[in-house]
């Protein structure tokens, strides 16, 4: 195996033979060649000067190791060497003195009787072991072979070992990855061998010419270990880290979260989250109650203030997931969820490369009947007649009577009451008789709305990604150019998304003392937001048609009770602003103009100072820039304009020429704008170096960086006039509380429909010392310290608190290397680690000073006011968490087996959370470090690379379980304060001293319980306490009265305690065929109940739960209400809470299944390319799921649950 140094070595440009069958592919190759390296010649400066061999050295060695040659001919010339660690370890060179020799001459000497031979080839020295003397075969011919060696990408590798089997025969690939080589002609088989990549054996069989792709192997490919602020060999970490490989990197995808999930052992995605959701990530649980839990992010060294989404995936080189305080405490207050390192690629020295990827992606539309899971339209009006006859639709003992005024109150925007209830009110106020009521009832049970939906509202989502990188470089500047364009469309129809992405890596050896580093990035993000939502869809009754049998708009029933309407406003010849007052899904969508553009730039820039061997100072700096609008225009044609005008319209039923509008006609506007911009520049130095069996590597620097943060909402116009770009002035002046107008029913709109602008403006600034020292002896123990203080704004301007320290200590024992591990063959590699240290987090919803929020009631008085939206805490200190982690790494079998086990102790302690004080202070809570909280885990990762049949036939998994106990130790809060309804599930969580963090709380059902007596029982649903010692009538308000605690059951948590990744691939020939399982345990969900619905929420739509519930048992389900009791209005309260609809949420998902084809060699060459690939994979492929119901934990009834997706592609690099 060899080893590259850091410094890359110049490549030539490979040629290809023409083969007749690709000549005119291959023209148009050449074409595409030239017009890419026209594209580079302004950015790539490729050096063209030869350099001479013959440079002299005046130098003398005494007593000298090859090391110490190695390191005079780099530090005094521009030579670099390829070599094998193992083949020079314990070297000692010849003693000689020099004075104005050549490097050949050096060498000679030096090397002569050692086992070490050498070749020059440019400006690069391929140190090898020396040839032994020729083997002679008697009566035997040898055969000369050659050939050429690249990787997966078709770069050429350099110092390759090619070796006959079972004898000292070989030799080494040239500066092209060529090789040369005579053997014995009954030679049986090759092995060609390289650091960093998979050994592979072919069989010879007489062949002339032998090419090989060598595969980057996952477990040497985590030689190093990536933190952000320095690389370091993985030997000599002592922390706990995951790192990515590039197969699974290759993988298509539109975020990188994706590639994440079921690959890195501890990190999950949180229930009922997106890969896009900001929090949608953990790594070993909850470490905050209100800082969220979301992992750092890094990349190229500096964390951004930009998610995953803001990456371009295919410009990702590799991937590393610090996990323990060893590993992530050098990023101090903001590392103690984790951090994930990112580092995008570099061009390899020598020759221009162009890759070019490119894929589709289809699904199918969501499953309308699980996301909306109504009952049929016979039930949905079966249940509505019953509801208004016993007056359970919100309470009505009485026919509603013929006043406009009064019922246009009660049917009011906030009340959307379904066709059916419509024709029984009709009928009951004798507007409609009882023959015209039951043939209107009968109609609705016949219609069924969910093939409109889905041919008109539904859309199957699409994207497309395309992609270029164009790379090159020497060994005096490189360069990396990347573009990508994305767009699609989601679930419904009017969304639509694009993405533009450019990337650019520069890299400049301004001398031998001082290097230059660039990189900039922009993406670009556009979507428009015109469809309808599940909300929408799930706010119509199932006969709610959107088009007539003629295919006109049909009218839905949208917030205005419309005989009314019809009766009292179309019939008296009154002139509102628009005559058409009904709602129609289809319409609306059609009618507006809703769109966001996001822009986030990012510039890094540094320079690397060589000051001795050995020590360097960086210094660095990186800008970014982030800027997001969102417009939302409406037009006439909308019911949101034709709406709101109308409405805002006074008029006085008893004279119909007083139609009087306050809305100016026109359009609507709204938008808002947010720019944020943050800077960060460091300054470090480092130092690395090895002084026989003593390793030292330090860093020490300083950080400043600063975050600014302004928005603007602009304020609702009206009367917009999108061609000119102007507004209409207001009638009689805009409404606000100083100046209220009426509206149609005399009410006053008060501060509606005027809002004013509202602005905003944040800064968060830092300022961080820091220090990282690892010592290793031997190459077998390793001690690892680091230290950082950070201060902040946000934090108290007490020094004490301010500067609190963040800092690890490490230790790591490479017990492989013991002499009495001698024996035992099979053990490649057992490394025993253990860390202890603390990291921390910021909640930046907190302030340490009063924030008082302004606004004004009227612009053009200025008359305004304002509130205190934060007292403040001025003694507000970091979260800290200290973690102790001990792991044990291990391979055997020669890499056929490798893997890692953890063991973990997280504990927070100063975490944030809002507890009560007197109302004295001005507020009832106030937000200090008053929690303690544990995480404790263990972690499990074993992995297999099996070669079944050679290269040809090979198998690579990857098992891993976690386990994550979470427990909130100490809470600051009055048992007085808190909140039955916090424990429900529908209205958010409380946090509980002694339980999880994530604890669900919920509620017995007691059953039909007796609240009469003998003689007059009134039987009620009812809850039951945890001792069964108390009742409550579950259909009233609940319990009010009583100690909340009593009532309420710890029911489980809802974050999974046991995770699993399972992820295989399967190489077969030149196919690759892999996927990716997980499994989430321990945990629990709420499946979907029925929702009792009243007409007082709303339409009366039933869920598909309701037959459940009619021949369920009522001691064991809430049955449906009878009665005209008002008492049932609570129904829908506390029906999510019950303990009958607690589920295990267990479940196993297929994530994803890739099959790959990789274009043979041989066949490239005709056409000209280094590599070609095409593949096909398939995403949520399919769910296990433990529970009866038929629900997805994940996904529950009544969310969307998205399919499963489709994705066909092909990438080649020439």
């Amino acid at each position: 195996m060899f080893n590259l140094t850091e410094n890359k070595f110049m490549k030539k440009l490979a040629t290809s033979q023409v083969f007749p069958l690709g000549e005119k592919l291959k023209r148009m190759l050449r074409i595409m060649k030239f017009t890419w390296i026209l594209l580079l010649i302004t950015t790539l400066q490729l050096s063209a000067s030869v350099y001479s061999q013959q440079t002299s050295f005046s130098i003398s060695f005494k007593d000298a190791s090859l090391q110490k040659l190695m390191d005079e001919i780099k530090k005094n010339s521009e030579f670099d060497f390829i070599y094998s660690q193992d083949e020079i370890e314990d070297v000692k060179i010849n003693d000689a003195d020099f004075n104005g020799s050549g490097v050949e001459e050096i060498l000679e000497r030096c090397l002569e009787g050692t086992k070490i031979d050498y070749k020059i080839e440019d400006r690069v020295i391929i140190l090898m072991p020396a040839k032994p003397a020729p083997v002679k075969f008697e009566k035997q011919e040898n055969k000369k072979i050659h050939g050429r060696v690249t990787d997966e990408e078709g770069v050429s590798l350099p110092g390759v070992s090619v070796v006959v089997k079972g004898t000292a025969i070989g030799s080494a690939t040239d500066i092209d990855g060529h090789y040369e080589l005579s053997l014995p002609a009954d030679s049986k088989t090759l092995v060609f061998s390289f650091i960093g990549m998979t050994s592979q054996e072919v069989a010879f069989t007489g062949q002339a010419t032998i090419d090989v792709v060598l595969q980057a192997d996952s477990e040497q490919m985590a030689e190093v270990v990536v933190t952000g602020y320095q690389t370091i060999s993985k030997e000599r970490a002592t922390g706990s880290y995951d790192k990515i490989d590039k197969v699974q990197m290759s993988k298509p995808t539109s975020n990188v979260a994706e590639r994440l999930v079921g690959t890195v052992v501890g990190l999950h995605k949180r229930l009922g989250t997106q890969y896009e959701d900001e929090g949608g990530l953990q790594i070993r649980g909850q470490t905050s109650l209100g800082a969220g839990s979301n992992p750092l992010i890094v990349v190229d060294g500096f964390a951004i203030e930009g998610d995953l989404e803001s990456i371009n995936p295919n410009d990702i080189e590799s991937v590393t997931v610090l996990k323990d305080a060893a590993a992530s405490s050098i990023w101090g207050a903001r590392s103690a969820n984790g951090v994930i390192v990112i580092t995008t690629k570099k061009a390899k020295n020598g020759e221009v490369k162009v890759e070019v990827s490119s894929w589709v992606k289809f699904e199918k539309k969501f499953d309308l009947d699980y996301a909306n899971p109504v009952a049929s339209s016979s039930d949905v009006v079966d249940y509505e007649v019953m509801g208004f006859n016993t007056n359970f639709f919100g309470g009505y003992s009485r026919p509603l009577e013929n006043d406009f005024y009064g019922v246009m109150d009660d049917y009011n925007t906030n009340q959307y009451y379904s066709s059916a209830v419509v024709a029984m009110n009709e009928h009951r106020l004798g507007f409609l008789s009882e023959a015209d009521k039951n043939a209107t009832l009968a109609k609705l049970r016949t219609l069924n709305n969910q093939k409109q939906i889905k041919d008109h509202l539904l859309a199957s989502p699409f994207n497309q990604q395309h992609n270029v990188i164009i790379s090159g470089g020497s060994e005096k500047i490189s360069n990396t150019l990347s573009l990508l364009f994305e767009n699609g469309n989601d679930y419904f129809k009017g969304n639509d998304s694009k993405k533009y992405n450019i990337n650019y890596r520069n890299s400049v050896k301004l001398a031998n003392w001082v290097d230059f580093n660039f990189s900039g990035s922009f993406q670009y993000n556009s979507a428009n937001n015109n469809g309808v939502s599940l909300g929408d869809i799930q706010a119509m009754s199932p006969y709610d048609m959107l088009l007539n049998a003629d295919g006109a708009y049909a009218d839905v029933q949208h917030g205005l009770y419309m005989p009314l309407i019809e009766r009292f406003v179309k019939g008296t010849g009154s002139e509102f602003p628009y005559s058409n007052w009904g709602y129609n899904p289809i319409q609306e969508m059609k009618s507006r103009d809703r769109n966001k553009k996001n822009i986030n730039s990012r510039i890094q820039a540094g320079l690397r100072f060589k000051i001795i061997e050995g020590l360097t100072l960086d210094t660095k700096f990186q800008y970014e820039l982030f800027k997001k609008d969102t417009k939302d225009e409406y037009s006439e044609d909308s019911y949101e304009v034709r709406y709101n005008v109308n409405k805002g319209t006074a008029w006085n039923i008893g004279d119909p020429n007083s139609v009087d509008p306050n809305f100016p006609k026109g359009g609507i506007l709204d938008g808002s704008s947010s720019e944020t911009r943050a800077y960060n520049v460091r300054n470090q130095l480092s130092f690395d170096k090895t002084l026989g069996k003593h390793a030292i590597n330090m860093i020490a620097g300083t950080e400043v960086s600063e975050r600014v943060n302004e928005g603007n909402t602009i304020g609702r116009k009206y009367g917009y006039n999108p061609e000119r770009l102007t507004f209409e002035p207001w009638p009689h002046g805009s409404s606000d509380p100083m100046n209220p107008l009426p509206d149609m029913l005399g009410f006053a709109w008060g501060t509606q429909p005027y809002t004013a602008d509202a602005m905003k403006y944040e800064v968060d600034k830092y300022f961080s010392m820091y220090g990282n020292l690892a010592y290793t002896y031997n190459d077998k123990y390793t001690l690892s310290g680091s230290y950082r203080t950070d201060a902040s704004n946000l934090i108290s301007s007490d020094p004490k608190s301010r500067y609190s320290p963040f800092w690890s200590v490490g230790a790591g024992w490479q017990i492989t290397k013991e002499d009495f591990m001698t024996d035992l063959d099979f053990v490649d590699r057992l490394n025993l680690r253990v860390t202890y240290g603390f990291n921390g987090n910021v909640d930046k919803s907190t302030s340490v000073d009063p924030l008082i929020s302004y606004w004004y009631y009227n612009t053009n008085t200025a008359t305004g006011g304002g509130i205190v939206s934060n007292y403040g805490n001025p003694s507000l200190g970091w979260e800290k968490t200290g973690t102790f982690d001990l792991g044990l790494d291990f391979s055997l079998f020669k890499g056929k087996l490798f893997g890692k086990l953890d063991f973990y102790n997280k504990k927070g302690e100063d975490l944030i959370s809002e507890v009560s004080i007197p109302a004295v202070n001005g507020t009832d809570s106030q937000a200090i470090n008053a929690v303690e909280m544990y995480n404790r885990g263990v972690e499990i990762s074993v992995g297999t690379k099996l070669p079944i049949q050679g290269n040809d036939i090979v198998w690579t998994g990857n098992l891993n379980f976690a386990y994550n106990k979470n427990r909130i130790t100490s809470l600051y809060k009055d048992d007085a304060t808190l909140n039955y309804r916090m424990y429900g599930n529908g209205s958010g969580w409380e946090f509980v001293e002694g339980y999880n963090a994530h604890t669900v709380w919920g509620m017995k059902y007691g059953g039909m319980h007796n609240f009469g007596t003998e003689g007059n029982p009134d039987m009620r649903p009812s809850i039951i306490s945890r001792d069964g010692s108390q009742y409550v009538d579950f259909s009233g308000w609940g319990p009010t009265s009583f100690n909340n605690k009593d009532f309420v059951t710890n029911e489980g948590t809802y974050n999974p305690p046991l995770t699993m990744g399972f992820s295989n691939l399967i190489k077969i020939h030149d196919f690759d065929l892999s996927f990716i399982m997980t499994g989430y345990f321990g945990h629990i969900f709420k499946r979907k109940g029925f929702n009792y619905p009243s007409m007082g929420q709303g339409k009366g739509n039933i869920n598909d739960s309701y037959m459940e519930v009619v021949n369920g048992d009522p001691n064991k389900i809430v049955p449906i209400p009878t009665g005209g009791s008002t008492n049932y209005s609570r129904y829908n309260s506390y029906i999510g809470d019950l303990d009958y609809l607690t589920v295990k949420a267990d479940n196993i998902r297929i994530e994803e299944i890739n099959l790959t084809y990789n274009m043979p060699k041989k066949a490239l060459r005709r056409i000209g390319l280094n590599g070609l690939s095409f593949y096909a994979q398939a995403n949520n492929v399919g769910v296990i799921a433990f529970n009866k119901y038929n629900e997805d934990p994940v996904y529950p009834k009544g969310s969307i649950k998205p399919g499963v997706s489709y994705t066909f592609g092909c990438k080649f690099n020439f």
